[in-house]
């Protein structure tokens, strides 16, 4: 079976079952057997991408009453000045820089005394001295 399959609606029960019970702690053959099908059958359907994202749901619907008792024990261990903890906070709260990141910079030659000082030089040398950031082009 192909990994782009899409299952029908007997075998989305099925492999909603096997999800199920998979976390009670059943084996494959035992709800390959009780429906009647083999274990290479139920395995082949349950590792498409259609059940894959099955089964991403059913643990995402699963973990939602426990998102509170989460946060909970990060804040806790935020508290603590755990590292990993301090990491993950900021980064779900959108405060961690990302890891990787390229700056590039544009050196501008500009002869101040030929030329005389532009409109944007003036600007941002405003800004500056209002203490506002000056205006910051991004170039790709």
């Amino acid at each position: 079976m192909r990994k782009d399959t899409r299952l029908d609606a007997r075998r989305v029960a099925i492999v909603e079952d096997w999800f199920k019970k998979q976390l009670d702690g059943a084996k494959q053959e035992d709800v390959a057997r009780e429906w009647g099908i083999s274990r290479k059958s139920l395995s082949q359907w349950s590792n498409t991408n259609h059940a894959k994202q099955i089964h991403a749901d059913m643990m995402k619907e699963l973990s939602k009453d426990s998102m509170p008792t989460f946060f909970q024990v990060l804040d806790k261990q935020v508290r603590q000045g755990r590292k990993d903890a301090l990491i993950l906070y900021a980064r779900i709260h959108g405060l961690y820089a990302p890891t990787k990141q390229e700056i590039k910079t544009e050196e501008i030659k500009t002869d101040i005394v030929k030329d005389g000082v532009s409109k944007e030089m003036f600007a941002d040398i405003d800004a500056l001295l209002k203490g506002e950031s000056p205006t910051i082009k991004r170039i790709k």
